[in-house]
């Protein structure tokens, strides 16, 4: 879908994180202004909080980052 629209073949829902340099630099255009879905929770879910491993542990450090920063410069 993404590749779709950004060579003009009609419109999607795209998650803002992922298309936001193209939205910037005029590749997409918004065009329901008006119109957005309600934002949902990310979680995660481990079998055990105690032995949870380093790179799972890591990698939800840094979800929890990119996230943060997505939220902060929203379009």
């Amino acid at each position: 879908m993404y590749e779709a629209c950004l060579c003009g073949a009609g419109i999607s829902r795209q998650v803002d994180l992922f298309i936001r340099a193209q939205f910037k630099c005029g590749n997409l255009v918004q065009v329901l202004p008006d119109w957005s879905l309600s934002s949902l929770p990310i979680r995660t879910v481990v079998p055990d909080r105690k032995k949870v491993p380093a790179k799972v542990r890591v990698f939800i450090t840094f979800l929890h980052t990119v996230i943060r920063e997505a939220n902060r410069h929203s379009v």
